[in-house]
């Protein structure tokens, strides 16, 4: 019939044009390969199918990696490897603590989007993750002492009288977690921190030695970070990432030799 003649020379045809595309004689646009005008006669993919030929790849990331793989083994070769990653470390995570302290701040906030950010954050992690933790902490402290020494559980002792399994004093400091007390809180901490760890830089730190206060403050931040990651786990979030890798570059500064 018609139909099968015409369908048999579009088939012909497209045969015929795919061998020429492959001997470098046709261009055929659209399709998937392209001969090229280059002296070589080297055939091209196209990009998009629109009969242009690729530019050449950029080679700047091959020589990235080969500058940074060269640092390497040079520093590896000297035995400095590992204290160059420890000041660079310190460095990177001093910096990072000390913007992220300050847009804790309520008054001092570099960046606005992040302390707004902050903030809404932090009533969900005061109110519904560490005021129950810390007022069943104390319920809990409170009773042991209690079946030791009774006048701590008196109305007039440490504790006070317990009220449905709940001391007023728990009751009191749970109540005092406020999102904002906490935030700002928080804040001075990692700003605290990372400018000790900045400051030890300037002396011992950066030609390799601990300075204990780097350590001390080192090993602050990465409670906290633990801290963040059990509140985001527990609301279920999904934010935990950050402080999660914030942990493990800490962790990583801290048993490095």
């Amino acid at each position: 019939s018609a139909a099968s003649t015409t369908t048999s020379m579009v088939l012909r045809e497209g045969v015929v044009a795919g061998m020429r595309c492959m001997r470098g004689n046709l261009r055929v646009r659209g399709r998937m390969c392209t001969a090229t005008n280059s002296p070589s006669g080297e055939v091209q993919r196209l990009r998009g199918g629109e009969g242009v030929p690729l530019a050449k790849p950029p080679t700047w990331h091959m020589v990235v990696i080969g500058v940074v793989c060269g640092s390497v083994l040079v520093l590896n070769e000297m035995k400095m490897l590992s204290v160059v990653l420890r000041v660079l470390l310190t460095l990177a995570l001093s910096v990072i603590f000390l913007l992220i302290g300050v847009n804790k701040s309520p008054t001092g906030a570099m960046h606005k989007p992040m302390h707004d950010f902050y903030a809404g954050i932090f009533p969900d992690i005061a109110n519904k993750v560490w005021k129950p933790v810390v007022e069943g902490a104390l319920n809990a402290i409170g009773a042991a002492l209690a079946s030791v020494v009774p006048n701590v559980a008196t109305k007039d002792g440490l504790f006070g009288e317990a009220k449905d399994g709940v001391f007023p004093l728990a009751k009191s400091i749970a109540a005092s977690i406020t999102p904002s007390n906490m935030m700002a809180a928080v804040g001075r901490v990692e700003v605290g921190c990372a400018t000790l760890m900045l400051i030890s830089l300037a002396g011992m730190g950066s030609r390799g030695h601990r300075v204990p206060l780097a350590e001390a403050s080192n090993a602050v931040l990465l409670a906290l970070m633990g801290a963040f990651v059990y509140s985001h786990r527990v609301l279920q979030d999904g934010l935990y990432v950050v402080p999660a890798t914030l942990g493990v570059l800490l962790l990583l500064r801290m048993i490095l030799p």
